[in-house]
């Protein structure tokens, strides 16, 4: 793992806490020497001014770039993003959310995705030796694909995919490069597909489209609306928290009842495995949708961490995947007490309304928040 730390003397504390976590990293205080802005780094965290110096050094796909800023350069940006930058961090930022994106900047470096993935949901068969196998197909991509399976497999094994999907038979000989535990005693497998003649592209790539585009895979998120939606009664004014008339149990405020707000922002998720960035698109009382950067499934209940205010608590709140949507996914929150909607609603306050862009007000900077664990099972 080749990391470089550029700065002028700025990231002692990044520097730190990078070599807490055993990195054996380059740090160079001032100008970075010709011959390192050459080298191929998996990992580059520098700040607004070094970061506009590096050119070749993080202009690779593979490189993820973190750039640490003071809060008086949010205005930057823009021309950040520009330079390739993944990541804008900036101070006051929480000490554990940092770190969090330090970690999975380091796991995913070198496996940055450059092709569109989709989550599938399919049914396969895969060989590894003589015996057939059963599998779930989760994501596909024209590099790889990641399988819920039954067996472990060490990485390094080779494996062929065997996908049949409306008629279509495809095979896919491909390496395990990935195996961790997945929900329910499975076990998640990474796949990574060898490359050369064999490989069936062109069938790839019309699996992944036909997929992607798929108008029944789940209802697409639409903006807010003051109109109720079909076979959902309208509120009545001080009917909020009243029991319903019959006794049945109310049903929980739709979540386009309150506005949604743009939240193009990074939000970092942990798992049963190393943690996972995703990218938030919609934020609202009831929820919010991602660009899913690690397999998701429908019905997959997870913790969300919300670090929208710098160096603010973050807060915690419970989800469940409710639609999967080609590269995105939609979660619901669950039903929150009345200061954590109150706090949400103040972030909400904070970030620019969805159908009303500014030119005067420049792009939000993306910001951290973490999927800590599934949240607890209660028993019946």
């Amino acid at each position: 793992m080749d990391v470089l730390v550029s700065h002028d003397g700025e990231l002692a504390d990044v520097c730190q806490l990078l070599r807490e976590q055993d990195v054996d990293l380059v740090e160079r205080v001032g100008a970075v020497p010709v011959a390192e802005l050459a080298r191929a780094w998996d990992v580059v965290v520098a700040t607004p001014v070094r970061v506009a110096r590096l050119g070749a050094a993080i202009a690779r796909p593979e490189t993820r770039t973190v750039v640490v800023a003071e809060p008086g350069t949010r205005a930057a940006g823009r021309r950040l993003q520009l330079h390739g930058v993944d990541w804008i961090a900036y101070r006051p930022f929480h000490p554990a959310a940092l770190r969090l994106l330090l970690q999975h900047a380091l796991y995913a470096g070198p496996e940055r995705r450059s092709s569109l993935r989709v989550a599938l949901g399919l049914p396969v068969l895969y060989r590894a030796g003589w015996l057939p196998r059963r599998a779930l197909l989760r994501e596909v991509s024209l590099r790889g694909a990641s399988l819920v399976a039954r067996h472990r497999l060490a990485p390094g094994r080779r494996v062929a995919l065997h996908v049949r999907d409306e008629g279509v038979r495809l095979r896919l000989d491909a390496e395990v490069v990935r195996s961790r535990p997945a929900p329910g005693g499975a076990v998640e497998l990474g796949l990574a597909f060898e490359t050369g003649p064999a490989l069936p592209l062109v069938e790839l790539r019309r699996l992944i489209d036909r997929h992607a585009r798929a108008p029944g895979a789940a209802a697409r998120c639409e903006p807010a609306s003051a109109r109720p939606r079909d076979g959902v009664a309208a509120r009545r004014p001080g009917a909020a928290g009243a029991p319903a008339a019959d006794g049945a149990p109310r049903r929980a405020p739709d979540r386009r009842e309150s506005p949604r707000r743009h939240y193009d922002r990074r939000v970092i998720a942990l798992g049963d495995g190393p943690p996972r960035v995703l990218i938030g698109r919609d934020l609202s009382l009831g929820g919010m949708r991602i660009e899913s950067g690690e397999p998701l499934a429908p019905g997959e209940k997870v913790r969300v961490a919300l670090h929208v205010g710098a160096g603010a608590v973050p807060l915690v709140v419970d989800a469940e995947v409710v639609r999967i949507e080609g590269a995105l996914a939609g979660l619901r929150f669950a039903a929150l007490s009345e200061d954590g909607r109150a706090y949400l609603g103040r972030m909400l306050d904070d970030l620019p309304a969805l159908a009303a862009p500014s030119p005067a007000r420049p792009a939000e900077p993306r910001i951290l928040a973490e999927v800590l664990r599934p949240p607890p099972r209660v028993r019946g």
